[in-house]
Order: structure tokens, then sequence, then C-alpha cells
């Protein structure tokens, strides 16, 4: 009984460090800065891309 209760928890516990870690990059994901450009308001500027898409 006992070490089956072991097993459970070392399962258990490396359920939460797996879904924990899954969580935390796709949070990562989430934040990070957009690959776009954007404009707010009225200015405008031209410029030269390199990627022709």
């Amino acid at each position: 009984m006992k070490k089956s209760g072991i097993i459970i928890s070392i399962i258990a516990s490396l359920g939460f460090i797996i879904a924990f870690v899954g969580a935390g990059y796709y949070f990562y994901l989430a934040k990070r800065a957009p690959r776009t450009v954007s404009v707010v308001g009225l200015a405008e500027k031209d410029f030269t891309s390199d990627l022709i898409v």
C-alpha cells in the first residue's frame, strides 16, 4: 500500500510539472512581441522592405 502511494505521488508530480511547463511555454508565446508593423494616428512613413511576399 505504501509503495503504490509513492508511485501515485510521483506520477502526479510529473504531471503537474509537465502541465506547468506547457502552460508557461504557451504564455511566453502569447506575450512575445508581434512581428508586425502597426501605425496609430495619421502619421505616415515610407520604408523599404527587404522581404517580398
